[in-house]
């Protein structure tokens, strides 16, 4: 299997798995940042203003790294 393949398999089990956020329960997505794919919240990611901002950050939203791309793509 090849490393594009595999990173496609495990974002697509990763969306399936956690399609929405356990603290708001607004769809996830997925977010590259610095070669890194994370599986997001949509809320957190959209909050807009001083007081969503504080309350997304207070909030354990949904954000956790999905895939180092250079690791895998590079295996």
């Amino acid at each position: 299997m090849s490393g594009s393949t595999r990173v496609l398999d495990l974002i697509e089990h990763t969306v399936d798995t956690d399609p929405t956020c356990p603290a708001c329960g607004a769809p996830t997505t997925v977010a590259e940042r610095g070669g890194h794919l994370y599986l997001v919240c949509t809320a957190a990611e959209a909050a807009d203003g001083l007081l969503a901002r504080i309350e997304a950050a207070l909030v354990p939203h949904v954000r956790r790294e999905i895939v180092d791309l250079a690791e895998a793509l590079a295996a």
